[in-house]
Parts: C-alpha cells; structure tokens; sequence
C-alpha cells in the first residue's frame, strides 16, 4: 500500500451550511478546491482518520460496504441535523485491519447498522 497525499481537515459541521463571508466559509470553499484537486488527480479511494472516532477496544476500521443516515452533532445541535451516505470499500479495509495487527496493534472491523459515524467523516466526504 503507497499513501499518495495527506490532508489534516477540520470536522466542524459549520462548514456544511456556513454563513457567507465567514471563515467557515473560506474552509468550505478550501476543503471543496481540496476535493477538486483529489478528483482531477484521479484518486480512487480516501481514508478516513478521524479523532473523533474514540475507542478503547484499539482501532477500529469501518468494513461496512455502505454507510449511510441522519447526522446531529453532539455539540452543535443548533445546526440541525445532516444527512450522509457513504460507501466503503470493505476488501481494502480488511487489508488494512490485517497490515495494522501485523504491525502489532489491537485493530478490529467493524460492519453493523447503526454505526456512529462521526460529524468530523461525514463533513470530510460531503466537502
């Protein structure tokens, strides 16, 4: 497996609906110019590393082929509410759950409905 390109994105849901002129919107428009740039690169595939994502099981990897639902921020429920849809590529996250317990670290998959996906990889994958 070869990295190609990192990106450190904010999750703020305020970037999904900003209020012109602000600077939610001016990363709004920078995560959206980042998207562009990863399409017209030809990337086929983002993963997603969220600090949000808390666990004490290890690491967890998303093997569910098809996420999808209605988002509310924890914090920020003033917002209102977002709807995601998500797809997965689950033979690449078994590949990647095997290299990381190779390394030597506690990992797992995941795959069940329900699944709390956080606002931080619904907010990245929308933008």
């Amino acid at each position: 497996m070869t990295l190609a390109f990192a990106a450190l994105v904010p999750g703020l849901p305020h970037l999904l609906t900003p209020t012109p002129d602000s600077p939610h919107a001016q990363l709004h428009q920078a995560m959206r110019r980042l998207g562009d740039d990863l399409v017209r690169k030809g990337v086929r595939r983002v993963i997603y590393y969220s600090s949000q994502w808390l666990s004490v099981l290890g690491t967890m990897v998303q093997a569910k082929p098809r996420l999808e639902g209605i988002h509310v921020d924890p914090s920020w429920h003033d917002l209102g509410s977002f709807a995601f849809a998500m797809n997965v590529d689950s033979a690449f996250s078994e590949r990647i759950a095997s290299a990381t317990r190779s390394a030597g670290y506690v990992t797992q998959t995941v795959a069940y409905d329900g699944f709390p996906v956080d606002t931080g990889t619904i907010v990245a994958d929308t933008l």
